[in-house]
């Protein structure tokens, strides 16, 4: 069974926290901007790094994939074709949605 875990990042410093859904709210005593929280894909990329909904991919072809959650599974989605998570085995989270939005153009 994979594990549930999300990461966000800080309201106030801007930095990610890694944890489950709720302690990513207030427990902790700060607040988590919810346009940035992404969920534990379950599946790490070929250097063994956690892989979560929002990273940037980029494939042995050199194309960078955002992994996207569509359809009840996470996906790693150039324009609209779609890849399923065979590919994830062979590239490398090289970045976020969020942090490096430039890495998709």
């Amino acid at each position: 069974m994979r594990e549930i875990k999300f990461r966000g990042k800080r309201v106030d410093n801007g930095e990610w926290e890694f944890g489950y859904l709720e302690s990513l709210r207030e427990i902790r005593g700060y607040f988590i901007d919810p346009e940035t929280v992404g969920q534990f894909t379950g599946l790490k990329d070929k250097n063994g790094k956690e892989i979560y909904e929002g990273d940037i991919i980029k494939s042995p072809r050199f194309i960078n994939y955002p992994i996207s959650y569509i359809n009840g599974e996470f996906v790693a989605n150039i324009n609209i074709v779609v890849y399923t998570k065979d590919i994830w085995n062979l590239g490398q989270v090289i970045g976020n949605c969020v942090d490096n939005p430039e890495l998709l153009k």
